[in-house]
């Protein structure tokens, strides 16, 4: 139904309007071919990764009693690190703090 030639093809990692005016077709027409060669059914599946691969960062200053504050969670780290900025890394089951980038616990998300 749609153009498919070797100039399309070879434009990988240009961006869709850049392919479309390299190749002469319209951005509609490119739009609607790449919707059509993306989505089918085998490409709607999730990848096989963990979530544990997923997460986010915050940077946290720890209170003088040695906790941090995530969200309304609270999290207790040493009491040596009052006053100082921790990292955490948040992933969906547990956060891992880090200080002057070493690790320095990994205690389970609260819910």
């Amino acid at each position: 139904m749609f153009p498919k030639e070797k100039a399309w093809y070879a434009n990988e990692g240009l961006s869709l309007r850049e392919i479309s005016r390299q190749t002469g077709h319209s951005f509609k027409t490119d739009q609607k071919y790449v919707y059509q060669l993306d989505w089918s059914e085998d490409n709607l599946r999730l990848p096989e990764y963990p979530f544990s691969v997923v997460f986010r960062y915050a940077a946290l200053t720890v209170n003088k009693s040695g906790f941090v504050t995530i969200e309304t969670n609270k999290y207790g780290l040493s009491p040596t690190l009052a006053g100082e900025m921790v990292q955490a890394k948040i992933f969906f089951d547990h956060v891992e703090f880090f200080h002057d980038h070493h690790l320095v616990d990994s205690l389970p998300v609260r819910t």
